[in-house]
């Protein structure tokens, strides 16, 4: 199949039978239809605005559906299975939706990296990873911040939900994590916020690695709970890693 590259355009609805895809600059532009396999990238999206990619499916790729310093677009209805990963928003992408997609046998279902901040990631099915939803930078000074994960079923992932180096201020709620080693991590990220998400039949439901001022709040534990939830974690104290604890000050009795 070949590859199709489309440059400085708007107002486009591609529906072809495509190889792989790239739209560069572009506004308005639509992908839909189409289904991708046995290729590197099946979609790239570089510094485009008001784009959709709905109604895909993407299958058995060395790569995943890619955003870079993008802005308000929609990835919406897609079928992703045994990729590398299901969908990355990488540096610079900002104010997209990403919704109502079911992402199973990749190494990482959705990511989001480098400067990318207020992204709204809700209703999605992300089952059987390796992990489910990362944040973080491989950059020191770059901090995805403020981005809203809402909403998502996470089953069967071996890590839920995964907050690492410099991710900060951002919302994790009302997201169900079932089964797999660990429900949520935190590493090197600090004043997030992780409330009301139900987290049961995991071996592990929660923990952090040197971080900071997390907010945990009224999530549900796999149990009713009348006391505050211990969250059991690492903190490094010089060269020293140390047991540490947060705490749940009001967990729920009920999942909600």
């Amino acid at each position: 199949k070949p590859l199709l590259y489309v440059r400085d355009k708007r107002d486009l609805v591609l529906q072809e039978d495509i190889g792989s895809v790239i739209l560069v600059n572009c506004s308005n532009v639509s992908i839909a239809g189409s289904h991708f396999s046995l290729t590197d990238f099946p979609v790239i999206l570089a510094y485009c605005n008001n784009c959709r990619v709905e109604g895909i499916t993407v299958s058995n790729t060395d790569g995943e559906i890619i955003l870079l310093n993008s802005s308000s677009c929609i990835l919406k209805n897609i079928k992703s299975e045994k990729n590398l990963v299901g969908i990355c928003l990488d540096t610079g992408c900002c104010n997209n939706i990403v919704e109502k997609n079911e992402i199973s046998g990749c190494w990482m279902g959705i990511e989001i990296l480098g400067e990318s901040h207020n992204n709204y990631i809700c209703n999605n099915y992300i089952h059987n990873n390796y992990q489910g939803i990362v944040i973080g930078s491989f950059y020191e000074r770059w901090s995805p911040k403020e981005n809203v994960i809402e909403g998502n079923k996470l089953c069967k992932n071996f890590v839920g939900i995964s907050l690492t180096k410099n991710a900060t201020f951002n919302l994790i709620e009302k997201n169900t994590m079932v089964g797999g080693l660990i429900g949520i991590i935190l590493k090197h990220s600090s004043y997030n916020v992780i409330a009301r998400n139900i987290i049961k039949r995991c071996i592990i439901k929660a923990t952090f690695v040197d971080c900071s001022q997390n907010e945990w709040y009224m999530n549900y534990w796999g149990r009713g709970r009348v006391i505050s939830k211990v969250i059991l974690g690492l903190r490094s104290i010089g060269r020293i890693k140390m047991p540490w604890i947060n705490l749940d000050l009001k967990p729920l009795w009920w999942p909600i």
